[in-house]
């Protein structure tokens, strides 16, 4: 049996996976992360990741003064 995988973020066809059995008969379909969408989610993820220290940052100078 076959798997289709599709990515979880835009919903592309990524190719598919030779599976020996499967838990749910009948199930043929699985999900992963596209290239693109990967490269999106870790820059948003960066992103907010600069964003959240810099208000932590902000937050402590403040209690300071």
């Amino acid at each position: 049996m076959y798997l289709k995988i599709i990515c979880s973020w835009c919903q592309k066809f990524m190719g598919t996976k030779k599976c020996e059995s499967l838990i749910h008969e009948g199930l043929d379909i699985t999900h992963s992360i596209c290239p693109e969408c990967k490269e999106k989610v870790m820059r948003e993820m960066d992103e907010d990741f600069v964003q959240n220290s810099n208000d932590q940052n902000q937050d402590t100078f403040e209690r300071r003064m």
